[in-house]
């Protein structure tokens, strides 16, 4: 194109000499000039194309990403509320006044996806369902040690933010609430972590006081005899189901819980990728 312009031009100067050098000059800087422009047209087009691309594929990654933490923090949920439930039962075996927890609705709805039904422990939700043989105390005793805290998936977003692609998001409300939701979502996982582990901790601590070893086989009457009058391992267990119950709320039961910011997050990427 710009070598077809360029005979029309010098065969225009040709026909005026004494004007030829200066209509030559203007016009190589007029091709010049049409010349970067197009090339920085194309240039802008390509950037953008790849960056549509790369918006898309993030999206994906994240929406993957989302459903592995919606997955895992479904497992922390129901695990939640199976040391709460066994947590409480173990306070009424033990004889322990069990009036004084908390009873809320994270204690409601452990209560429905939780059950023990002799010593068969029966869980459920809209995601999971299963059960298991609880054998003797000393198990249940055991369980209340190995609660689990929500584990944040953050490799997509990791990357986005280390490469600076986090600003081929076009929709600035969704970029926002995407780092809002894994910047809470890292606090909250610290905070979870300082809830629980010092009431684990205490327990296993209690559990080698008193000679209860890990994972045994006691009966409860067993555990009476070893214990008598020392209000330590009842204490504990108080512990443990409140720590269990200020999880669940916070990962489910309230409006602003980990689950359904989840859930939000899915929703608002799964209507951009739509318009795409």
């Amino acid at each position: 194109m710009i070598p077809f312009f360029r005979k029309i031009r010098k065969k225009m100067a040709d026909d005026n000499r004494p004007l030829k050098y200066a209509r030559y000059a203007i016009g190589e800087i007029v091709l010049v000039v049409i010349g970067i422009l197009i090339a920085l047209q194309i240039n802008t087009w390509n950037e953008d194309r790849k960056n549509r691309i790369y918006e898309k594929e993030y999206l994906i990654r994240l929406i993957e990403d989302l459903d592995h933490d919606q997955n895992d923090l479904s497992s922390v949920i129901i695990s939640n509320s199976i040391n709460l439930v066994l947590a409480e039962d173990a306070l009424k075996k033990l004889g322990s006044d069990t009036s004084i927890l908390s009873q809320g609705n994270a204690s409601q709805l452990a209560h429905n996806a939780v059950t023990i039904k002799k010593k068969e422990v029966i869980f459920k939700d809209s995601l999971l369902s299963d059960h298991f043989e609880l054998e003797n105390f000393g198990q249940q005793l055991t369980m209340l040690t190995t609660a689990r805290i929500f584990d944040l998936t953050q490799t997509t977003i990791t990357d986005l933010i280390s490469t600076g692609k986090i600003e081929v998001i076009r929709d600035k409300t969704l970029k926002k609430d995407i780092q809002n939701y894994y910047s809470s979502s890292l606090r909250q996982v610290g905070n979870e972590e300082d809830i629980l582990t010092p009431h684990r901790r205490y327990l296993v601590s209690v559990f080698n006081d008193l000679g209860i070893p890990p994972r045994s086989k006691l009966s409860v009457s067993d555990v009476h005899d070893m214990i008598r009058n020392d209000q330590r391992l009842a204490m504990a267990i108080y512990n443990i189901y409140e720590a269990n119950y200020t999880l669940l709320h916070i990962n489910y039961a309230r409006n602003k819980s980990i689950f359904r910011k989840i859930q939000k997050i899915k929703n608002e990427i799964k209507v951009a990728l739509e318009k795409m």
